[in-house]
This record gives structure tokens, sequence and C-alpha cells, in this order.
């Protein structure tokens, strides 16, 4: 038995230069990376060829990111079947069906596996797949008992190839970080009671016009609750039903009837976000912008508080730039 641990402490203390007009850039800096990470791996190895290997994951939080701190586990499963052939199988974010990660992205729960062999020792025509098939049909007739089923585990990974770690931590795509954005602001926004009881048993994050998230938005707020109520998210096409919203994305679809869509809107509880131009000083709440390849938001507070919302003060540390003035549409 082997045991590694790592734990790392960083501290930041940022001053802005009196030329910045945009004072959120120092708690931005400060607040994207955690204060504490730490690390425990156990390494067994034990007989018949067989290793496991659990591992324990602290991080702190990240305000900028909106992303609180989380703990969660990893566990992977080896096995030296063969000389210079492993196979295992792993499960990743063991602790929870799915946390924030950096980025604001979701990181769900899964597990993958995989068979590896050390080809400058095997000869480069030795893992074809009918050098597979062949070596997995001998295991399974082998009087060992070698655990069968992930014999046939292997000839699925053999046969299909398995999936990369590179491939399941990909770099989100930007409706991707959107889509957990509006989830996240959702957690920072106090809605007026009344509000939040007139709907029935869930909390609606909608779309108006058409739909940049792809399945995305859906897969953020799946078997997710705000306020004891389960979050779904909607497709709309007119501006009356997100009166039935509690946080409305409106589409670059609907830019030519902005207007029509917040004057509709008036002064229900609506959280309404968009990545329209000049969303935020055309009466909108929230306004995503990019800065780089970074997904950052700016608010406007006066909008958020005739609508009798309440913007958590860290929401609005991390917004990139607050407004206080009310103009409907163009």
């Amino acid at each position: 038995m082997e045991l590694k641990a790592s734990y790392s402490y960083v501290s930041l203390s940022l001053i802005d230069k009196p030329t910045h007009t945009k004072t959120s850039y120092v708690s931005t800096y400060e607040g994207s990376s955690p204060h504490n990470e730490a690390t425990a791996q156990v390494l067994f190895n034990l007989p018949k060829g067989f290793e496991f290997d659990p591992t324990y994951r602290y991080v702190g939080a990240l305000p900028a990111q909106l992303t609180k701190a989380y703990g969660t586990a990893d566990a992977r499963l080896g096995w030296h079947f063969a000389r210079n052939l492993e196979l295992s199988v792993a499960g990743q974010n063991l602790l929870q069906p799915r946390h924030a990660e950096l980025g604001s992205v979701l990181t769900e729960r899964s597990a993958y596996a995989q068979i590896r062999g050390k080809r400058s020792q095997l000869g480069p025509e030795s893992l074809d797949r009918a050098s597979v098939l062949r070596l997995i049909a001998l295991l399974c007739t082998s009087q060992r008992e070698p655990l069968r089923w992930i014999t046939a585990l292997a000839a699925v990974v053999a046969l299909i190839g398995p999936p990369s770690m590179q491939g399941q931590h990909a770099k989100p795509t930007e409706y991707e970080v959107k889509a957990t954005y509006l989830y996240n602001f959702s957690r920072f926004v106090e809605w007026p009671v009344q509000g939040l009881q007139a709907q029935s048993d869930s909390f609606a994050i909608c779309v108006l016009g058409e739909n940049p998230f792809g399945p995305a938005l859906n897969a953020t707020v799946a078997q997710e609750t705000i306020a004891g109520k389960s979050v779904v998210a909607k497709q709309i096409s007119v501006p009356q039903d997100a009166v039935n919203c509690r946080v409305l994305f409106i589409s670059s679809s609907e830019a030519k009837r902005l207007k029509e869509i917040l004057t509709t809107l008036g002064t229900a509880s609506v959280l309404t976000v968009s990545d329209l131009p000049k969303f935020t000083q055309r009466g909108g709440m929230v306004q995503f912008v990019l800065e780089g390849n970074r997904v950052r938001f700016e608010v406007n507070a006066a909008t958020t508080e005739r609508a009798g919302l309440t913007l958590s003060s860290e929401l609005l540390k991390v917004a990139v730039n607050v407004r206080k003035s009310v103009q409907l549409g163009d």
C-alpha cells in the first residue's frame, strides 16, 4: 500500500489601477483561484495482478466563477491480466451526481474503461482487433475465473475504442458555460416570496426564441432544485408565456422585438438574461459579455430592483459592470 497526499494554499491580494472604471477586476482575479486544494490517494497492490486506487479531492470556493467549495472521490480498479496488458475500470466524481468546477461548468459523475498495452514491448501489431479478440476468448475459457464480466467489458472497449480522459474533460463550449451561469444565477438571486409561491412545483428557466444551448441547458438543470422546487428548462415563443418563468434567456433571434418583450414583462419578478449587445443599457437585467475567450456578465441593478429581485453581493462582486439606470428596449 502506498499513500500520496498534497495540499496547496493560495492567497492573492491585488490593487486596481486608479484609472480603472470597472472595479470588479480585482475580485475577479482574486476569486478565480481556490484558496485551498487537497488531494489524498491510496494505492493498493492486490493479489492476482489487481490494483485499486481510491482518490479524494477537495477544492475551495471560486467566487468569481460562482462556484462553491466541493469534495469528491475517484476510484480505479486495474487488472494486469497478461504480460504488458492492463484492463482498468474507473469512476469519477462519485460522491454526487454533478458539481460545478472551474469555468462554472457542471461536471457529471462518470465511469469509463480502457485496455492498455506497452507497444514498445509487444510490437505494433500485437493490439490489433483480431489479437484482442483471441486474447479475450482465451481469458473467457480460462480456469482462473478472471472476473469474466470485466473481460466482456474489455471486448466492448477494444472493439469500439475507450473514451479518453481528455475527452471527458474537453473544454466546454461558450453556451455550455452560459447554461451553467443561468443555473448559478438562480442560486444568487432572491425572489419575492409571493412570486415563488405562485409557481406550482417547478422553477422554470426559459429560453425565448431560437435555442442556442442545444441539450446543454437541460443537462445542466437535470435533477436540480431551487427553493425546494424542481428546476426545469423550457423553450417559449411568445413574451406572454415568460411571466411563468423565473429566469428568462432572450435569444438573439428576438433582437427586433426586445422592447415589446421587456414591456410585456413590466415589473414581473423574472430575471432577464441575454447576450444581445447593450442588453443591460436597454432595460435587461444580466448581459453575457466575452472578455477574450472567457464568458463574463454585467448587471443592471435598477431593473432587478424594479422587478422586486434581490441580487447577492457575491453576484454583484464578480460582475464586470453594474449599471443603475432603466431604459426599455431601444
